[in-house]
């Protein structure tokens, strides 16, 4: 049995990763981010009270199975606390709350790439470029969709909205359960 494997990260990120103190955190269901877990210091504008980082990685590994190749995929949303931050004046438990679904649409989007990843029939030739699509693909869906919750939401300013947003995202985790790792 013929057997690869590829790694794909995004380097930037992952070059940071390598280098830190403190590792990122996987995305989980019983984790919720707290202000200790942001490590940097706050270097943002004036008006912005707090940033968080995320990334999703992934690797995949191909096998040739009675003549024909398959796939398996591990798609990991992380929390880089190094280069997360927060202005301590302005803390407060609903601008945690905001940053803390920005971790969750990163699950939702991973969810959704993994759904992707396992309804998509690759060809032996191009694979490796298809994989890349895909994933770019979803990752600018994830950052036109963050972009559009900020906006709504004025930054977790306008709680309202917020809490509409956190059910949306809470409805659409659960319609995709079945792609959590």
């Amino acid at each position: 049995m013929k057997l690869f494997s590829l790694f794909i990260f995004q380097l930037f990120l992952f070059s940071f990763s390598l280098l830190s103190q403190h590792p990122p955190i996987d995305w989980s269901p019983e984790k919720k981010l707290s202000w200790d877990d942001f490590k940097a210091a706050p270097t943002g504008k004036m008006f912005e009270a707090a940033k968080s980082e995320f990334e999703i990685k992934f690797k995949y590994q191909g096998a040739y199975k009675e003549g024909k190749l398959v796939f398996s995929f591990d798609v990991m949303p992380q929390f880089i606390p190094e280069e997360s931050w927060y202005n301590q004046e302005r803390a407060t438990h609903e601008l945690l709350m905001h940053e803390q679904l920005h971790f969750d649409i990163t699950e939702l989007f991973a969810r959704k790439m993994r759904k992707r990843f396992r309804e998509t029939t690759f060809s032996e030739d191009s694979y490796d470029s298809e994989i890349k699509a895909l994933y770019v693909k979803t990752m600018t869906e994830l950052k036109n969709y963050r972009s559009v919750y900020n906006s709504e939401t004025f930054f977790g300013a306008k709680l309202d909205k917020q809490l509409q947003w956190n059910d949306k995202v809470a409805k659409t985790l659960n319609e995709l359960s079945a792609y959590i790792k």
